[in-house]
């Protein structure tokens, strides 16, 4: 068969680790034993007679329906889908980073991301399971909280040597507040004693993920959830000014349909975000 592909005797021999001669020998044979010739050999050339070409033909298509039989019992292998929805806050900042562990201890879920911006109703028709900061309680759904989170006050390397903040973090107050639209007053709670901010300039942001890339360049300060922002503050991208506020702490929850409770890559899922959680709670 290699022959009749290549028309080549010396191709075939080297793909079958066998002489040129020892190859020619099998041809003959078989030629011998159909009573046909298969092959018209030149002086440099080898090519098909019809009778090879009907061969060649027939093996091929005999060749083919042997490996479909063979596909066909073969295990299948089975793959669930679990489809998560996470703000880009989230995502960005803690679920990313950490996903691909989950995939390589379970090779038979595959996932599917549902990401937003802004917070969004659950919709059962795009997700199974969702990541939401104080979400709306449904008879329907699970709201169950998983990620307790701080507010933490941080500003970049940059604006910290200008304002002498590290020594002086009571300074940050004089900053530009880079502020969510969401939460208009939240700064002014974390400032809450220290003198009248009524004035006080504030850019304001539609999106955190948005807030804290300002912040980043040194625009200003902002508030973000900690233990979120624990590798941003690792790597020095910002600095973390003084301790969380315990008193502005807050919770993410997993939402599910109550119907999917006991679906295998969810219960799995679930699990996993715990214990990453947890772990997470313990590096500051």
């Amino acid at each position: 068969m290699l022959v009749a592909r290549s028309l080549s005797v010396k191709d075939a021999a080297d793909q079958l680790f066998l002489s040129p001669s020892a190859v020619s020998r099998q041809i003959q044979g078989l030629e011998q034993a159909l009573g046909k010739q298969l092959f018209i050999r030149g002086n440099r050339s080898i090519t098909l007679t019809e009778e090879g070409e009907g061969l060649l033909q027939g093996v091929e298509q005999a060749f083919s329906i042997l490996e479909s039989s063979l596909k066909a019992l073969e295990p299948s292998r089975k793959t669930m889908t679990l489809r998560v929805g996470a703000q880009q806050y989230f995502s960005n900042n803690w679920l990313f980073s950490k996903i691909s562990g989950f995939l390589a201890d379970n090779p038979g879920i595959e996932i599917e991301f549902e990401s937003s911006q802004t917070y969004q109703p659950f919709d059962e028709t795009l997700m199974d399971i969702c990541i939401r900061f104080a979400p709306s309680q449904e008879d329907a759904l699970v709201c169950e909280p998983f990620f307790p989170q701080q507010a933490v006050l941080l500003a970049a390397p940059s604006l910290v040597e200008r304002f002498d903040l590290q020594e002086n973090a009571n300074r940050a107050s004089e900053c530009e507040w880079l502020t969510l639209r969401s939460q208009p007053d939240l700064m002014q709670r974390w400032f809450e004693g220290q003198g009248d901010f009524s004035n006080h300039r504030c850019i304001q942001f539609d999106d955190a993920q948005a807030a804290l890339m300002a912040a980043k360049e040194g625009m200003g300060v902002v508030l973000a959830a900690w233990p979120l922002v624990n590798e941003l503050i690792a790597s020095k991208q910002l600095v973390q000014l003084g301790p969380a506020n315990p008193s502005l702490s807050s919770d993410y929850y997993l939402v599910h349909p109550k119907s999917l409770a006991d679906y295998p890559p969810l219960v799995l899922f679930k699990e996993w975000l715990k214990v990453q959680a947890l772990l997470s709670a313990t590096k500051q």
